[in-house]
């Protein structure tokens, strides 16, 4: 089980952030055990439940884009972009379904890691051919539109920060795609552009890498405060099973105390001589029957916190319960000189 104490992140700072979250993006593409597979299948499932709505609307954005493009390039090219996009990414939904479905944390972690790495990266590809596609080297408004399209389609990567792989992949797919277009066009404007997209991908990863530590932190937080409620109901059953054996382990010989101070109290084998033993005799049966009943109270307990305890409404003579307790304390109060007296009438 990992504390909070022992995770590596810190997601207050930028630099180890960005250190750390490269070291696991290991244990996230090969994890090396159980507990490692089933922590990246929890990155993933948040990660895609991150991209469900975008990812339900893009469709849309797609058949938006190609509109758009039909001003600069031929419709056939437009059309056959965004049949080939959706195509692909209506393979690259299907795996997710399975994830985010109950029983998708069962599935086996390294199929369904690189089912998903090859099927959103194919897509990811798919969309962000774009740039090339439809970039015009002549024509400043379509660069404008292509560029400000990818470097949108780049914050993405900050929603899937949960899961580094896929976020990566968009990060330095689409910026990459800005980059090498500005690089091409070799102008003093687009190198000077060339330059700011390094920069701005330099800034997004660090914010992915922010983002990411702090999902893996909540992941493994969630993870100790599950453990910590299945330790307690460990503890708790075990403290029942302690009383129930312990009360079993009392009632006995406290039954035998009862039975013999109750023959003394009684004198049922012959007179005792004195009737000081007949009254120390109904003290021990008094006691005796009151720790009985602390016993009973503590096996009510057990069965109130396990809610199988059940009321029992009844009328009860407060004259002999004050009696009864006055019994248990008298001979402790009247070696310090104090006199109990049970002032409550009788049938109270």
């Amino acid at each position: 089980m990992t504390h909070y104490s022992d995770t590596p992140f810190d997601a207050s700072d930028p630099v180890k952030s960005l250190r750390l979250a490269m070291s696991s993006l290991r244990s996230e593409l090969v994890p090396a055990s159980d507990t490692e597979a089933r922590l990246t299948l929890h990155k993933m499932r948040m990660a895609i439940a991150n991209l469900k709505v975008g990812m339900q609307s893009m469709p849309i954005l797609i058949i938006a884009i190609a509109w758009l493009n039909m001003a600069w390039s031929p419709w056939t090219l437009c059309v056959g972009w965004a049949c080939v996009t959706i195509a692909v990414w209506t393979l690259g939904l299907a795996p997710t379904r399975g994830l985010l479905a109950d029983d998708g944390l069962n599935q086996e972690a390294s199929k369904v890691i690189w089912s998903l790495i090859w099927r959103l990266g194919a897509f990811v590809a798919a969309y962000g051919s774009q740039g090339f596609l439809f970039f015009r080297h002549d024509d400043p408004i379509n660069q404008m539109c292509t560029v400000l399209i990818l470097i949108a389609s780049s914050t993405a990567a900050c929603m899937t920060a949960a899961w580094l792989p896929i976020s990566l992949i968009q990060a330095v797919y689409y910026v990459g795609i800005a980059f090498v277009l500005f690089l091409a066009k070799g102008d003093q404007i687009s190198l000077t552009l060339a330059f700011l997209s390094i920069f701005y991908f330099m800034i997004l990863f660090g914010m992915v890498a922010s983002m990411h530590a702090y999902s893996t932190l909540s992941l493994l937080l969630s993870a100790h405060k599950d453990q910590l409620i299945r330790e307690l109901k460990h503890s708790n059953q075990i403290k029942n099973e302690f009383l129930a054996n312990m009360s079993h382990e009392l009632r006995t010989p406290m039954n035998a105390i009862l039975g013999f101070s109750e023959v003394i109290k009684d004198e049922l084998m012959g007179p005792n001589g004195r009737p000081d033993y007949r009254s120390y005799a109904a003290d021990i049966h008094s006691s005796g029957s009151h720790l009985l009943t602390l016993i009973n109270t503590i096996l009510d307990l057990s069965k109130i916190e396990a809610g199988r305890f059940e009321l029992d409404d009844d009328e009860v003579d407060l004259h002999e319960i004050i009696e009864h307790a006055s019994r248990i304390l008298r001979l402790k109060a009247g070696q310090k000189g104090v006199t109990l007296v049970n002032s409550v009438p009788e049938g109270v």
